[in-house]
């Protein structure tokens, strides 16, 4: 009886090694054929699309707030530069507010000392 058991798992196991082969086999040329190739692309195109679009539109989105930035800074770097070219006139401007508020003071005191002299 040991012997006819040996036989029929010998006989099960070379026909199970021959279906696996046989699988294995299919699958290979499965994944090799073109159509096959051209699938698991349209797959891979439609799962990652939507995150690759999402990422462009945030890259076009930073792009787009990259240049408000730099515009900005160039309307500040141009208003600075401005400020420099233009600090002579302010210390001429300077000069002349610190004149007038001499002039102004001078006049006081004409006026105090004219009308201490009236009251005499």
């Amino acid at each position: 009886m040991s012997t006819a058991k040996s036989k029929i798992e010998l006989q099960m196991e070379s026909k199970a090694r021959k279906i696996s082969e046989h699988f294995v086999e299919n699958i290979h040329i499965l994944s090799s054929e073109p159509s096959m190739a051209l699938y698991r692309l349209q797959e891979h195109t439609r799962r990652s699309l939507n995150s690759a679009i999402e990422g462009k539109l945030s890259m076009e989105n930073s792009g787009e707030q990259l240049r408000g930035s730099v515009y900005d800074c160039d309307n500040d770097l141009d208003a600075l530069e401005s400020l420099k070219s233009s600090a002579q006139t302010f210390s001429s401007i300077k000069e002349r507010l610190d004149s007038i508020i001499k002039l102004r003071q001078k006049l006081l005191m004409r006026e105090i000392r004219k009308d201490s002299s009236m009251e005499f």
